[in-house]
């Protein structure tokens, strides 16, 4: 196959870029080599039906895959389309082990840490912070709650490979501040799996801080309350637009930082519709 499948992590990006790659391919030539109808295909990539498993084969012989790219991209497809977690995260580990093996979209792998540990992000904002040090011993100690010092030594070495730390002159570590940027415009380069393991580890720590922060360190609040359906999207863009301005405040604040902060926030439904 004359596109390398093995830097993607979406099959429906794959798809996408093998189409691009020349001018003569379309979603007609797809659907004739695969056997299926063009609307399908249509569907399939813009996210309006999953690519089953008995419809597997035939994309990968229609792509003309070797086997190993096969079960590569068998794999693509449980991550981004099965509803079972237990097979998104055992296809996520084939994924993320064969783009290690072959030496792959490092940037993709290490990005991917930095969504599903919830220490490597704090770590690269606590590098903006005035005394920072860039040793594991003292990481480990200015996290809260504090982690381990190998965790403390692997967000520095995810942070590195992400260019975000530099070895300077006298062989030591120094975060570099103007490539902190990445933290906050890459979401749709990040699995859902990892999406789904930093909010789970994000309410944890929620509930750690409830437990071990004085009250005027924290702010919590909640409401509930009753809408119709169709303004459920209208709430979210507020939500997201909130989330923005305080990116743009953090991000923008002259003053010297010196402690890194939490932000979560979760919109969803707890009952039933009514009709």
């Amino acid at each position: 196959m004359d596109l390398d499948i093995y830097t993607f992590t979406d099959y429906r990006k794959f798809l996408r870029a093998w189409l691009s790659q020349r001018p003569e391919r379309s979603y007609q030539l797809l659907a004739r080599q695969v056997g299926c109808s063009k609307s399908l295909i249509a569907q399939i990539i813009n996210q309006k039906r999953d690519l089953t498993a008995h419809r597997i084969p035939d994309f990968i012989k229609g792509l003309q895959m070797a086997p190993e790219e096969g079960a590569y991209f068998r794999a693509l497809v449980d991550l981004c389309d099965s509803p079972h977690l237990s097979v998104r995260r055992q296809a996520l580990g084939q994924v993320t082990s064969t783009q290690h093996f072959r030496d792959s979209n490092r940037t993709g792998l290490a990005i991917h840490k930095l969504y599903s540990k919830w220490y490597i992000a704090v770590v690269a904002e606590l590098a903006q912070c005035v005394g920072f040090v860039a040793e594991p011993e003292w990481i480990a100690q200015h996290t809260r709650p504090s982690i381990s010092i190998p965790e403390a030594r692997e967000a520095l070495a995810v942070l590195q490979e992400l260019g975000l730390f530099q070895v300077g002159e006298d062989g030591t570590l120094h975060a570099d501040p103007g490539t902190w940027t990445i933290g906050h415009n890459i979401y749709e380069q990040i699995s859902a799996l990892a999406l789904f393991d930093l909010h789970a580890q994000n309410m944890a720590l929620a509930t750690d801080t409830l437990n071990h922060t004085r009250g005027d360190d924290r702010q919590f609040e909640s409401i509930t309350f009753a809408i119709h359906r169709d303004q459920f999207s209208t709430f979210r863009d507020m939500v997201r637009r909130f989330q923005e301005q305080v990116i743009h405040l953090a991000s923008g604040n002259a003053e010297e930082k010196e402690q890194v902060y939490q932000l979560s926030i979760q919109l969803f439904p707890v009952s039933e519709t009514t009709r």
